[in-house]
């Protein structure tokens, strides 16, 4: 698939390529601000975007996002784990988490665990892992589950804001 642009709806470019190494080239777009967000497609055919949905609708531990309605979470992202009351639940559930969407996604390798393997391999120097201000290692620990009919627009999730951290 080649490379190819569009203005959302809030007149964001958006980048999209396939789900294969030339997935690191978009990295310096998204850096200096020329593109907003990739969209990477082909990360699961239709069967196993199906096996993944019924394996989401029967997990227990999703919690409704207290942000927007229409979607769930499993898992905490960055900001919640620089609260003092929740950075001990982040760090002693990170890994638990992982499992839990790992097995949801099985026999399906996770599309987190390909894209840093990927991003890893392919850019110069690898890929560096997020620290949290404590010195530990962040995890990609947060899956959303969006309701059917709901529109996500691209956001930005930008760690410097909630943090001291320095990037």
């Amino acid at each position: 698939m080649q490379t190819t642009q569009s203005a959302g709806k809030n007149g964001m470019i958006v980048t999209e390529c396939a789900f294969d190494y030339s997935l690191a080239s978009h990295i310096p777009a998204i850096a200096t601000g020329e593109v907003a967000a990739v969209r990477v497609s082909g990360v699961l055919d239709p069967e196993a975007t199906g096996h993944v949905a019924r394996q989401l609708q029967t997990l227990e531990e999703k919690y409704q996002y207290r942000n927007f309605p229409h979607m769930k979470t499993i898992g905490l992202g960055y900001f919640e784990s620089i609260n003092p009351e929740r950075e001990g639940y982040y760090f002693s559930n990170a890994n638990r988490v992982m499992d839990i969407l790992r097995n949801v996604f099985a026999p399906i390798p996770l599309p987190t665990d390909v894209i840093r393997a990927n991003l890893d391999k392919s850019w110069p120097g690898g890929l560096m892992t997020l620290r949290h201000p404590s010195g530990k290692p962040m995890r990609p620990c947060l899956a959303r589950i969006i309701i059917h009919g709901a529109e996500l627009a691209p956001h930005v999730d930008r760690c410097d804001w909630y943090s001291h951290a320095k990037f």
